[in-house]
């Protein structure tokens, strides 16, 4: 799944069901916040998504574990400047029969991105375009990024 972000400018609404089907899983962005108030090319700062996830369903973490495609975020406007954190740390599912045991993140979860403005980006607020991908999985099945 890939969700287009606006840092600081909207938060994603729910999505709704119409005539009473079950909403499409996903992992739903609650709020963003940035460390500082302001930033200029080149200066570090963090931005924290909460996010929270569809009961019954998980996404991986930011770094390749032994199963499913690691979640990612994408800025136009910055880069990303070291690991990204996750608070609550990520839950391990042990290793079954064939099935080796992985990482994940189910419920809310509080993702921090160390980032970067790029040169020549405008100073002030960060206001950045990005994305937010990943795979969400149950028991059962996974959807692809």
């Amino acid at each position: 799944m890939v969700i287009n972000l606006l840092l600081l400018a909207a938060l994603l609404s729910p999505q709704e069901a119409p005539f009473g089907k079950k909403a499409k899983p996903e992992a739903k962005i609650l709020s963003v916040r940035t460390d500082k108030a302001q930033v200029k090319a080149g200066e570090p700062f963090k931005a924290s998504f909460e996010v929270e996830i569809t009961p019954g369903w998980h996404i991986y973490p930011t770094v390749k574990t032994t199963t499913g495609e690691p979640t990612q975020f994408e800025f136009a406007a910055a880069g990303i400047a070291g690991p990204i954190e996750a608070e609550p740390r990520a839950k391990v599912h042990p290793a079954d029969g064939d099935e080796a045991a992985y990482e994940y993140h189910e419920g809310k979860v509080t993702f921090t991105v160390p980032l970067f403005l790029k040169a020549g980006a405008k100073p002030g607020p960060f206001e950045g375009k990005g994305s937010f991908k990943y795979m969400i999985c149950n028991p059962q099945t996974c959807l692809p990024l």
